[in-house]
């Protein structure tokens, strides 16, 4: 190779090389500027979803203090806690029975709004010994002692404590709910006063999975391969 070859490669390589690191330089600013913006999209995607969460929280926690203060669903516990009279501890109570049966009739009308119009999975109401008096679903909860019984253990019967011992509106996460063949449950819960300000009871609300999972589902902002999830603590 000529000197004049060599002088001409060696030009035209002390002229490319800057280019080459300038296109470099500004292929990896543009790719860091476009991870920056993803992860900024993300993050507010999360924020949304994380607001909407909060608000559904809040609104649950009304709608139990709501609940808990109806006067029919008192008046309820009082007609259904005299039905109940006979059931023995630890027992589940005879639900069955044609005069349980036409008490929950009669009462249904107060907690009919809060799952056909509010949406909730059920809603049920439990007396200060932890007997389930009613269940608006007719779950298996209906009737079972839940502070003696079989399943004096499950998250239901622990929020039922919490709930009874508190002033306002108590949560349970989702956990397997044994008492509904093992499918994730989460509750509201919120204590019955009387008109003296005793304790006579628990108000219960099932959240409704379906709303939380239309907002985790919420895919604006997150592209076609996006997802959401909660993590508990466990």
């Amino acid at each position: 190779m000529s000197l004049k070859t060599k002088m001409i490669l060696f030009s035209l390589a002390i002229g490319l090389l800057p280019l080459t690191l300038m296109g470099v330089y500004s292929v990896e600013r543009a790719a860091a500027s476009l991870s920056a913006q993803s992860f900024g999209q993300l993050q507010s995607v999360r924020d949304i979803k994380k607001l909407a969460l909060e608000q559904a929280v809040e609104g649950w926690r009304r709608e139990a203090l709501v609940f808990a203060g109806v006067k029919e669903v008192f008046n309820a516990l009082g007609l259904l806690r005299g039905q109940a009279m006979g059931a023995a501890k630890g027992q589940p109570l005879d639900v069955a029975d044609p005069a349980f049966q036409d008490a929950l009739g009669y009462v249904a009308g107060a907690f009919k709004p809060f799952v056909e119009v509010l949406g909730y999975e059920d809603a049920l109401l439990l007396d200060d010994y932890g007997r389930v008096l009613y269940s608006h679903a007719r779950g298996r909860e209906l009737g079972q002692d839940l502070k003696e019984g079989p399943y004096k253990d499950c998250g239901l019967a622990r929020l039922w404590a919490k709930a009874l011992a508190g002033k306002g509106a108590v949560f349970s996460d989702f956990e397997a709910h044994p008492l509904d063949q093992g499918r994730p449950a989460a509750f509201v819960a919120a204590p019955v006063f009387s008109h003296t300000g005793l304790r006579e009871g628990v108000a219960v609300l099932r959240l409704p999975q379906a709303a939380i999972h239309a907002v985790m589902t919420l895919r604006s902002g997150m592209g076609e391969s996006g997802e959401s999830y909660l993590v508990g603590p466990d």
